[in-house]
């Protein structure tokens, strides 16, 4: 079991970004399509605790996702974080299927993403059946300080997304019943 530690980030002007994240010696590496399926239980429903069950899909690689509530009030996102590689996405979701859990809403996902100092910086275009698109960037790295002084080195062209701004963002596609 992981942790991942991230925030979100509005921007008005990619370009800037990518000036600043080159002027600091950050690397592009690649650029994605990702289709995120999330899935609740009406049983036991996990918009009381903004957990997420999800199978993503990168090309042939797919993959479960478990992400647990946030365990800190922090603008600065952390909480558990499950993967398991999965071969047969569709088996995956007819199982969790007979186990009650419902498809809440799909989620496609354009992704450009640079590296630098141990964290990932992906710029996020993501569209819903129910949301237009949506911009923003989204920092993860391995502890509050580094992606905090990343922040600061890209100020004043971000703004951070409140936990407000993402459960609007989560109930409108579809991810969330919580509002």
């Amino acid at each position: 079991m992981t942790h991942e530690i991230e925030v979100k980030l509005w921007y008005k002007d990619k370009n800037k970004i990518d000036s600043i994240l080159n002027k600091l010696g950050a690397k592009q590496k690649e650029k994605i399509v990702i289709v995120d399926t999330y899935f609740d239980n009406p049983k036991d429903p996990f918009n009381v605790s903004e957990e997420v069950l999800r199978i993503r899909q990168v090309g042939k690689k797919s993959e479960v996702t478990y992400k647990g509530a946030s365990e800190n009030d922090s603008h600065i996102v952390k909480r558990r974080e499950m993967n398991i590689e999965i071969n047969n996405p569709e088996e995956f979701t007819n199982l969790l299927k007979a186990l009650g859990y419902e498809i809440m809403t799909e989620v496609t996902d354009n992704r450009e993403i640079w590296k630098y100092k141990g964290m990932s910086i992906e710029f996020e275009s993501k569209v819903s059946k129910n949301v237009a698109r949506t911009d923003y960037v989204e920092i993860e790295g391995p502890s509050e300080e580094k992606i905090q002084s990343l922040i600061e080195q890209l100020e004043p062209h971000v703004t951070i997304i409140t936990k407000e701004e993402i459960e609007n963002f989560r109930f409108l596609a579809g991810i969330s019943k919580k509002k």
